[in-house]
């Protein structure tokens, strides 16, 4: 039934005939083995074909009977198949192998410690960026890696990850060599399926990522402080809601606001013999064609 034959079509084979041809010469050196007495039995997973040519996993454990002389008669052979056994096995390792390429190649930094917070795993991202290998980094723990500044918060972090299971923020690292960076991290506490709890570590370098935005805030700044100086103003306009953003309180450019707190519609206080060009050069923007420098006039509050 196992491997499809009748019982008289298997008593014309021998069981090597059946055997995969990888597994053959460790079967017949395991065998041999037994023949002379160096082992009471043997056990070994192997294949068999089918006789519609497929192959089904096998356990086979043989034992050798001997005659009252003491000479080999013939071999027992227990067989179990463990064909579903190693589709499973075959699966979990293609998923182990999944994830570990995942992790292995993940640009995010990637790592577990215990309570304590000593590097269980790393991976090499992680390592790369504080300037270590994998190895150096298992045993070490967390806080060393932090700058001086913070490893006085070390503390607090694992009294959250003890008590909610979880924490995250911002951490500054020192690497081993060149500037602190900085790692948005989410953490979280693994105590099922693990002899003792775990952190599981995820984290993200977004020191460029500040690093922009401080000088993006810089640049601002000295834009609004430029136009202070100079007596400007600019504003920004959304097409589609028709509404306008000014980088800076707007009286001077506008004149004094109105009793009722607001200015008029913007198009309603260009003068009225530039108004057509003001308003043809706004549907160009609609339209998304190409920015332009227009010379307009502007009626301001107090005439």
């Amino acid at each position: 039934k196992l491997v499809g034959y009748t019982e008289e079509e298997l008593h014309a084979k021998t069981t090597f005939e059946l055997n995969h041809p990888d597994e053959i010469p460790r079967n017949w050196t395991l065998r041999e083995e037994l023949l002379a007495g160096k082992r009471a039995f043997y056990e070994i997973e192997k294949r068999y074909r089918t006789k519609d040519g497929n192959w089904v996993w096998v356990s086979n454990r043989v034992s050798l009977v001997r005659d009252g002389l003491g000479n080999p008669k013939f071999t027992v052979a227990v067989v179990q198949d463990i064909t579903e056994r190693k589709r499973a096995e075959e699966k979990l390792r293609e998923s182990e192998d999944r994830y570990r390429d995942l992790v292995e190649h993940s640009q995010d930094l990637i790592c577990t410690h215990d309570l304590d917070g000593r590097i269980l795993s790393v991976n090499p991202q992680a390592a790369k960026v504080l300037g270590y290998e994998q190895a150096e980094l298992v045993n070490v723990n967390l806080r060393d890696v932090l700058a001086s500044s913070v490893r006085h918060e070390f503390d607090g972090y694992l009294a959250a990850i003890r008590t909610d299971g979880t924490a995250q923020g911002l951490m500054l690292v020192q690497p081993r060599a060149g500037e602190k960076r900085v790692w948005e991290y989410h953490n979280t506490l693994r105590t099922e399926g693990v002899s003792t709890p775990i952190v599981r570590g995820m984290a993200h370098d977004i020191t460029e990522k500040l690093r922009a935005k401080q000088a993006l805030q810089k640049r601002t700044t000295q834009l609004r402080m430029g136009e202070v100086l100079a007596r400007m103003a600019s504003l920004e306009w959304d097409i589609e809601p028709a509404h306008l953003t000014w980088s800076r309180s707007p009286e001077s450019l506008l004149g004094p606001r109105p009793a009722s707190g607001s200015y008029p519609l913007f198009k309603d206080m260009v003068h009225p013999e530039d108004r057509e060009q003001f308003l043809e050069s706004r549907q160009a923007a609609r339209e998304g064609l190409e920015g332009h420098f227009l010379d307009y006039r502007i009626i301001r509050t107090d005439g």
